[in-house]
């Protein structure tokens, strides 16, 4: 058993796998999709059902009556959308495991996590490639950090104040501290779950481990700087570029591309806000 496993085994309250999700991109993924087979996934969790609804009868898809049941929700919503919905919750439930921990980052953490889903959702759909995929990887990318600090919660906050302080690299803190890092935990965690393997590895190689040159690995690279530079944090675009392969060249992008993708980050956040638990745009 390796060190990934053994810190995930400690977990003493791990959720359930998110089959719902697992499902969903699938059905995404299958040029033959059909509202039905939605319908029929979602329509067995009452919480999901209920928040579905109620995004799509308020802000911006509210139409003159409201909706009343799940064909009329997708088909005004879009499958995409009720997918983020879906995602949103759920990934909600599995970066909260450190629940009690003495942790004060977790309602920043959260925030990070949003703030890269949109990121790679957006980056996606400007490059024209499946956002949903993108979205989830984005989404799920530091849930290794959550396993340390539900197991390890004193010890994490001590090696959090380092990197924080003295601007240290984080994988490579956890590594020294714990002989593993947070990429590999969650990837781990995620291949557990049996999502998509190319979301593992998206989530395993965040920090720069993208030897095949995936370009899903390559999207949450980008969008991880992103939500870094318009959240001001210490870590941004310059950072990426010294990935080896540049993610950015490899998803043919230039740096001028940069500043009308935070834009349309900026707008996918105003969006997401409707069913998250957070403001993201109120100090960008």
């Amino acid at each position: 058993m390796d060190k990934a496993d053994q810190f995930i085994n400690r977990v003493g309250n791990l959720p359930p796998a998110p089959t719902i999700a697992t499902e969903l991109l699938e059905i995404l993924g299958d040029p033959n999709q059909r509202v039905d087979q939605f319908v029929d996934l979602i329509r067995h969790d009452p919480a999901l059902t209920a928040k579905i609804m109620q995004r799509c009868n308020t802000g911006y898809f509210r139409g003159a009556e409201p909706a009343t049941d799940m064909f009329e929700v997708i088909m005004r919503l879009g499958f995409y959308e009720v997918y983020c919905v879906v995602a949103t919750q759920l990934g909600g439930g599995l970066l909260t495991l450190a629940k009690g921990a003495p942790d004060p980052h977790e309602n920043l953490l959260w925030r990070h996590s949003v703030m890269t889903a949109v990121a790679a959702s957006e980056l996606a759909l400007h490059l024209a490639e499946p956002a949903a995929p993108a979205f989830t990887a984005g989404l799920l990318h530091d849930l290794g950090k959550q396993v340390f600090a539900k197991v390890e919660p004193l010890r994490y906050a001590e090696l959090t104040g380092q990197v924080e302080m003295f601007g240290l690299n984080r994988a490579e803190r956890e590594l020294e501290y714990f002989g593993v890092d947070h990429t590999v935990i969650g990837a781990q965690l995620l291949r557990r779950w049996s999502l998509p393997e190319s979301i593992a590895a998206a989530v395993q190689g965040h920090h720069g481990q993208n030897a095949d040159g995936q370009r899903l690995t390559a999207l949450v690279q980008v969008a991880n700087s992103l939500a870094y530079e318009l959240a001001g944090g210490a870590e941004g675009v310059d950072d990426v570029t010294q990935f080896q392969p540049n993610p950015i060249q490899l998803l043919g992008l230039t740096t001028d591309d940069i500043p009308p993708l935070l834009t349309q980050v900026q707008f996918g956040l105003q969006r997401v806000e409707g069913f998250s638990m957070h403001s993201f745009t109120a100090d960008i």
